[in-house]
């Protein structure tokens, strides 16, 4: 196992979709990205989908699917954080390796500042499944 890094860039997005319940913002959007890790089988086009759900302006929870395509197979999986929309977020990504990575994970942090500048990314490979996750959707 080593530790991977690089950063998350030259992201682009569908926009937001958002509705408001009972003062919960809750939101949805399409992104795609380009990753530059350290380690070649974890860069390239990323995408996937991003989910929020806010109490107000303060703090928001977010999730979604995650997959990155890499030269050999693509690493597919989800991501859940917790952020403020004005102050950044980090989330956990867990994702499952295909094709010649087929048997082994790549799980990450990401730190998201959400001023325009590339999110940091720190992660680590290894063979063999995932630990055990439940699955994250907030209640609401």
């Amino acid at each position: 196992i080593r530790d991977r890094t690089g950063s998350e860039e030259s992201c682009s997005d569908t926009g937001w979709e958002i509705t408001t319940e009972g003062g919960l913002y809750r939101g949805r959007m399409e992104f795609t990205c380009t990753t530059r890790l350290s380690d070649p089988r974890v860069s390239g086009p990323a995408s996937g989908e991003y989910h929020l759900a806010c109490g107000g302006p303060a703090a928001c929870l977010y999730w979604g699917d995650y997959e990155i395509v890499g030269p050999d197979g693509t690493w597919v999986g989800t991501w859940s954080g917790l952020g403020e929309p004005a102050g950044g977020a980090s989330f956990n990504v867990t994702t499952e390796g295909t094709g010649d990575y087929t048997g082994w994970t790549f799980m990450a942090v990401l730190r998201e500042p959400f001023d325009g500048t590339p999110a940091a990314v720190h992660g680590l490979i290894f063979e063999g499944a995932p630990p055990p996750q439940d699955a994250f959707t907030p209640a609401g």
